[in-house]
């Protein structure tokens, strides 16, 4: 089951049409939460927060493959960020499970006129990228 070219274009350009109001979301849900944690500059967990969402961006475009070892590294980073904010992993995991409550409201509806498979494929896609960075995530953090 494989999206065509089309339907990852589509998808990708739905992403990056909603990309500030997803990091701006995401930014406010983890300012809201974690106000007791070790507090970063808030532009600094925006960069971060962004960095995630654009290769996530590409790992549903053309250049998907070329994308994983960056994502695998990128959610490692995102781990030793977290852990530099005083978050345990299980917190860290819970950001990134809201990022795909996120996905799921804003390109869900992108989804819906396109073909069954279709929209599975990207569906299984994006959910196969953010439980692989779970696991990246919980993994023993290595010093840069």
């Amino acid at each position: 089951m494989r999206a065509s070219h089309p339907t990852l274009l589509t998808v990708g350009r739905a992403m990056a049409d909603h990309r500030d109001a997803v990091i701006q979301e995401w930014t406010s849900w983890l300012d809201a939460r974690v106000a007791s944690a070790g507090r970063m500059p808030p532009g600094t967990i925006e960069r971060e927060l962004r960095l995630l969402y654009n290769i996530m961006t590409e790992s549903v475009g053309p250049l998907r493959r070329s994308v994983n070892e960056v994502w695998h590294h990128a959610a490692e980073h995102y781990g030793r960020f977290g852990a530099a904010r005083g978050l345990a992993a299980g917190e860290i995991v819970e950001e990134l499970q809201y990022l795909r409550e996120l996905l799921i409201r804003r390109i869900g509806p992108v989804l819906t006129p396109l073909r069954q498979r279709q929209a599975m494929a990207i569906i299984l896609r994006l959910n196969t990228i953010l439980d692989l960075s779970l696991i990246h995530i919980s993994e023993p953090t290595r010093p840069y």
